[in-house]
Formats: C-alpha cells, structure tokens, sequence
C-alpha cells in the first residue's frame, strides 16, 4: 500500500513550476502553499473553488481549493471512496470519474481540487494509481468524514486521498503574491 507523508509533503512542496515570474497562493504566515492556479480547471462553471494552490511531491501533484478566507469547499462535490478490502475499510481512495486535467508548460495531470467537509481537508493526489479495489463507499450525508453505504465494485483507478485538519497545512487567510 501506498502511503505519502502528508503533512510533510505540504509543508515542503513549494511551487510546482520553477517559473520565477510565477504567482504563488501565501497563507497568513507568509508560508508559500503553491503556485496560483486560476481558474481551477476541473471546478464546475458556478463553484466557489475558482482558484487553487498547485503543490507537488515526487510524482504526486494536488490542488488546494483556495480563496482569500481560508481553503473552499466545492458545491458539487459528490465523492465516492474506493477501498482495497471488501468492506469498504482502510485508507480511502477518490473514485476517478473522467480524465484529469492538462495544465501548465510542463502538461501536468491535475486531479479534482481539495475539498472540505466535517471540519476535514480532502486532498486527492494524481496522477490516479491502478489498484484491485474491492469495495465503493458513497456517503451518504454532506459529512465525507462519515461512513457512507458500501458495496462491491470492479473499478481499478484511484486518487491517493489525504484527509487532514486543515490548519496543519497552512493558516488562512489566504493572498496571492
């Protein structure tokens, strides 16, 4: 199984391009949490998540859904989790829905921003791995921190997903420099 160090990875990434005319999302500590992302390519037309922190490690890449007051949430998000056992236990994985999204000179593979919910960062990291998934879990409240209803799947491609408290990866509010 596949395990990133979180926490780490975002407090260590720094911007995904080394462009130095690159504007980058700070927190309120002047911390760098990525390179500006705007708009956000995978956010549907009428969201709040019009712009992004793209942070990257190794070969993983994410983007934080960023606004000046703190990290957003999408209006429409409907995750459903994939897990490696059959009863939808252990680490969950984001269900990849459609192709991601080409972004940048460097052509990289965005996933779906970050999300928020139960007081939780949903962070999904591309490029999606192929994995034996076992089981599918779809919440079945607004509260992703909740289990939802499992049953059995055949799906193959996930997200790694990281599911933090948001103030261990940066401290809103949020400014573009």
């Amino acid at each position: 199984m596949i395990q990133i160090p979180v926490l780490a990875l975002l407090w260590t990434a720094g911007p995904l391009f080394a462009q130095t005319a690159a504007l980058q999302v700070v927190d309120s500590h002047g911390k760098v949490i990525g390179r500006y992302l705007s708009p956000v390519p995978s956010c549907p037309e009428n969201d709040t998540c019009k712009a992004g922190a793209v942070v990257s490690a190794g070969q993983f890449i994410a983007v934080l859904g960023v606004a000046n007051p703190g990290f957003v949430t999408q209006a429409n998000y409907n995750p459903t989790f994939l897990h490696l056992t059959s009863g939808c236990s252990g680490p969950r994985y984001l269900r990849v829905l459609g192709p991601g999204r080409m972004y940048g000179d460097g052509a990289a593979l965005l996933p779906p921003p970050s999300s928020i919910s139960g007081g939780k960062l949903f962070i999904p990291f591309s490029p999606p791995l192929q994995l034996p998934f076992q089981s599918i879990e779809t919440p079945t409240s607004d509260d992703y921190t909740q289990a939802g209803s499992c049953g059995p799947t055949t799906d193959t491609l996930g997200y790694i997903l990281a599911i933090v408290d948001p103030t261990t990866v940066a401290t809103p509010p949020f400014h573009i420099q």
